[in-house]
């Protein structure tokens, strides 16, 4: 999932210098479950459930899947 850096607030995902900007993005690597929920309902209901589950948006190889039914 690619996103603006959350942690770092919405100041960060853009510097510019003159007329030019370079945008800061980041990646939140999916679970394959999660993947299938984004295209059911959309990243913004993924955004949310990661919020429910006070995900840290610091990559984490071994963070809770958030769609996986054992949690729910």
């Amino acid at each position: 999932l690619l996103t603006h850096p959350v942690s770092a607030g919405m100041g960060f995902s853009q510097l510019k210098r003159g007329d030019r900007g370079v945008f800061f993005y980041q990646v939140i690597p999916l679970y394959a479950e999660e993947l299938r929920f984004v295209f059911e309902h959309g990243s913004d209901a993924l955004v949310d459930r990661f919020a429910q589950y006070r995900m840290s948006d610091v990559v984490d190889p071994v963070r809770l899947n958030v769609c996986d039914v054992k949690i729910h």
